[in-house]
C-alpha cells in the first residue's frame, strides 16, 4: 500500500539568538521551482565557503546537492534516491523566527516485499532499499512524481521582514559566521526527515494520521509506568498525545539498539531517566516538531533537534542521526560511524586530561588545539602530550605539528569563580582543514556542596 505524504513534512525552526565525498548511495536532486524563483533565482551573488555558484538560486541548489552527497556517502543501498527541491512563500517568517525549510518522504509504503515490521509505513526511499527495487518506477502512471523525498525552502529568506537580524550562509565548508543560518545544516536535517526520522502521529488527537504508525514510531518507547504500555504504538490516542506533551521529562525516547548505544557513547547530558535519547515533547504540541526531533536538552547539541544552533555542522559530525538511520533500517556505509562524532569529556574543576587517542588518529597532522570560552570561566591549556613529547603552553592556543600516531592528551584547567555548570569547547584542527570539537563540561559546588541548576557559561568554537 502506498500513500502520498505531504501532510507529514517536518520543519526546522530558527529562533534568532545570534547564532564532496563519493556516494555509496546515489542521490539525485530535481529542481522543481519555476524560472526566476527560489532555486532558479538569478540575483547575482559572490562565491562563499567553497560554493562557487554566482547566482542565489544556483548557490541554494549547490547546498542541497552537497547535503545529498554528504548523506549519500554515509549509506549503502541498491536503489538510487531522487530528491525534489522547491521553494515557497507560504512558510512562516518573521524578524525573530522562521520555518527555514521542511522536508519529508513524498510517499510511504507498508507490507511491501522486504518490510521488517507488518502494518507499518516506511518512507519510500527506505522501502525501495528493503525491497531491492523501485516501488514506484518513473514510468508508473499512478505516481507521476519520481521523487522519494521533497524539500521545501522558505523563499522569503533574505527578504525584508524575514530574519532581518540574521543572514543565510550558503557556504559548503560548514563554517558559518556568528548570527547566521548554516543552510548546509538545515538541508541535511530535512533530508534526514525524508529518510524516515519522522512520527506519523496526528498532533491534534494522537491518532496515526494515515491509519498506521511509521517505522520511526515503532522505535519510540515510553518512560512512565502510568501509561498502559512502554511502546508508543500501543498507547491509546489520548495517551500518545499526553506523552507527546509532557515537557522536558524524557517520557518519550528512542529505545532502539543503536540509539541507546549512541546515547551512552556520545552524550554528556544524556537524560538519565531514559535508556535512549529523549525526544522533543514540549507542553504545547508543535506540529512538525513534537516527537519528530531529539529533545533540546542533549549535550552536545544534535543535528536533529528542532531548532538550528550554531554548532550543528554536519560535515564534522552527524551525531546520533546515523544511529537512528541504522535503527530505521538503512544500511550504513563501511566508512560511517554510529554515533558519528567524538565522545564528550566531562570534567570537574582542576587539571584533567582529555584523551584524543580515539578521535581519528593516524593520517592527519595535528596543527592547532584551540580553547574558546566566554567571560566568567577562563580556560587554558597547560600542556599537550603526544608520542612522548610535552608541549607546555600558557595561552589558549597551542600551535605545533605532531603526528597523531599515538594518543594525544590535553590537560585543561578551569578557573571558576562562581558555583555553577561551565561549558567550553576544544577544537582540534588538522593540516587538511578538518576540525573535530570536544565539549568540556565542568562544575563547581557552592559552600554547601550543591551545584546550582544553571549553565553559568555557554561557549562556542571556531576553526
Amino acid at each position: 500500500m502506498t500513500k502520498r505524504l505531504s501532510q507529514l513534512a517536518v520543519a526546522l525552526v530558527l529562533p534568532v539568538c545570534g547564532i564532496s565525498a563519493a556516494q555509496a548511495l546515489p542521490i539525485t536532486i530535481i529542481n522543481a521551482d519555476p524560472a526566476g524563483e527560489g532555486f532558479n533565482d538569478q540575483r547575482p551573488v559572490n562565491p562563499v565557503g567553497g560554493n562557487t555558484a554566482t547566482t542565489l538560486g544556483a548557490q541554494r541548489l549547490a547546498v542541497l546537492e552537497a547535503a545529498a552527497d554528504l548523506l549519500g556517502a554515509q549509506l549503502d543501498g541498491p536503489v538510487p534516491l531522487v530528491v525534489k527541491v522547491r521553494s515557497s512563500n507560504s512558510l512562516r517568517c518573521t524578524d525573530s523566527s522562521a520555518v527555514i525549510a521542511n522536508g519529508g518522504s513524498t510517499f510511504v509504503f507498508r507490507n511491501f516485499p522486504g518490510a521488517t515490521v507488518a502494518d507499518t509505513f516506511y518512507p519510500v526511499g527506505l522501502a525501495n532499499q528493503l525491497a531491492g527495487f523501485d516501488l514506484i518506477p518513473a514510468d508508473n502512471a499512478a505516481g507521476n512524481d519520481p521523487s522519494d523525498i521533497t524539500i521545501t525552502l522558505n523563499r522569503r529568506l533574505g527578504q525584508d521582514g524575514c530574519l532581518s537580524r540574521s543572514t543565510v550562509y550558503y557556504g559548503l565548508d560548514d563554517s558559518p559566521p556568528p548570527a547566521s543560518i548554516n543552510l548546509l545544516g538545515v538541508a541535511t536535517h530535512e533530508l534526514i526527515h525524508g529518510f524516515g526520522f519522522s512520527s506519523g502521529m496526528n498532533p491534534r488527537n494522537g491518532d496515526f494520521s494515515i491509519g498506521a504508525p511509521s517505522i520511526y514510531d515503532q522505535l519510540i518507547r515510553v518512560n512512565d509506568d502510568a501509561f498502559s504500555s512502554d511502546r508508543f504504538v500501543d498507547l491509546t490516542s489520548a495517551e500518545r498525545l499526553m506523552a507527546a506533551t509532557n515537557g522536558a521529562n524524557d517520557e518519550l525516547f528512542l529505545g532502539s539498539k543503536n540509539a541507546v548505544r549512541g546515547k551512552t557513547e556520545l552524550l554528556v547530558n544524556r537524560g538519565e531517566s531514559s535508556a535512549g535519547p529523549g525526544l522533543y515533547t514540549p507542553e504545547k504540541i508543535q506540529p512538525g516538531s513534537s516527537v519528530s526531533h531529539w529533545t533540546t536538552s542533549l549535550v552536545p547539541n544534535q543535528l536533529m533537534e528542532p531548532t538550528a544552533t550554531f554548532d550543528q555542522r554536519p560535515t564534522q559530525q552527524l551525531g546520533l542521526a546515523t544511529c537512528a538511520l541504522a535503527d530505521l533500517g538503512w544500511t550504513l556505509a563501511a566508512s560511517a560511524a554510529c554515533p558519528d562524532g567524538q565522545n564528550d569529556k566531562a570534567l570537574t574543576f582542576g587539571e584533567r586530561y582529555i584523551d584524543f587517542g580515539t578521535i581519528r588518529p593516524g593520517r592527519f597532522t595535528f596543527r592547532r588545539l584551540d580553547v574558546y570560552s566566554t567571560s566568567g570561566a577562563p580556560v587554558r591549556i597547560t600542556d599537550i602530550k603526544t608520542a612522548g613529547v610535552n608541549y607546555a603552553v600558557s595561552q589558549s592556543n597551542c600551535i605545533g605539528t605532531v603526528q597523531l600516531n599515538a594518543p594525544c592528551t590535553a590537560r585543561v584547567n578551569f578557573d571558576a569563580v562562581e558555583p555553577g555548570i561551565y561549558r567550553s569547547t576544544l577544537t582540534v584542527t588538522y593540516e587538511n582543514g578538518q576540525q573535530i570539537s570536544t565539549q568540556l563540561v565542568g562544575q563547581k559546588s557552592d559552600a554547601d556542596g550543591n551545584v546550582p541548576n544553571r549553565t553559568a557559561v555557554a561557549a562556542s568554537a571556531n576553526g
